[in-house]
């Protein structure tokens, strides 16, 4: 998120969503800001896993979204993207990530029976909640 007020919860929330299996961090995020993507490097440039849930509520930043997950995913992190279906333009962000992610579309339905009861994912309706790996 860019918005510091929220940090407390998503803290709170990634601490119990991990549940003790890793490090979990949070941090405050402008994907418009260079500075602030590159100030985020040294601490996460080991991080395996990337999560970021409903980010494309805005198709001015696509290309600013992906340029992040490009930076933090260049020493072969995951990224774990959930997204309920909203806008028809989010299509083009997923044009713009097959260009540069093998993207796999997890669906609901898809998901270990405990995900599902927990109601993570893609949402009620089936909606994707891809997960993307840079190509090798």
């Amino acid at each position: 998120t860019d918005v510091e007020a929220a940090l407390p919860l998503l803290r709170t929330n990634a601490g119990a969503g991990a549940g003790g299996a890793g490090k979990v961090s949070v941090a405050r995020l402008d994907w418009t800001s260079e500075s602030d993507v590159a100030a985020l490097l040294p601490a996460w440039g080991d991080a395996d896993t990337v999560v970021a849930c409903d980010v494309l509520y805005n198709q001015d930043l696509f290309k600013p979204l992906l340029a992040t997950l490009l930076a933090l995913t260049a020493r072969g992190a995951e990224v774990l993207l959930a997204q309920k279906k909203r806008f028809k333009s989010e299509a083009a962000f997923w044009r713009l990530a097959r260009r540069r992610f093998a993207i796999e579309d997890l669906h609901h339905q898809d998901l270990p029976p405990a995900a599902a009861a927990a109601g993570q994912g893609g949402g009620a309706e089936g909606a994707p909640g891809p997960a993307s790996t840079p190509p090798r």
